[in-house]
């Protein structure tokens, strides 16, 4: 892996963390709370009925939010993944 991290960074890419995403408020985090209580017994085929609107992104498997990048062009489209292509 280190060898893939110095060639990213010999082509002078850079790495960073993800931006951070605003704060949850205290009525959404109950409305969230009392959502998850009410359905905590779904099974997965449930689950897949329900319409995501507000673009929710999980991750089961490896580790995400680690963007690379050349100097200066951090939100440049080329080297931005979205999320429906996840």
């Amino acid at each position: 892996m280190n060898t893939v991290c110095n060639k990213t960074h010999l082509l002078r890419f850079h790495d960073r963390g993800a931006a951070l995403k605003p704060l949850i408020t205290k009525s959404n985090y109950a409305a969230q709370l009392m959502l998850c209580t009410a359905h905590q017994q779904w099974i997965s085929g449930q689950w897949k009925q329900v319409l995501w609107r507000d673009e929710s992104r999980f991750t089961r498997y490896g580790l995400d939010g680690i963007i690379w990048h050349l100097p200066g062009k951090d939100f440049v489209e080329g080297y931005i993944l979205h999320s429906w292509t996840l």
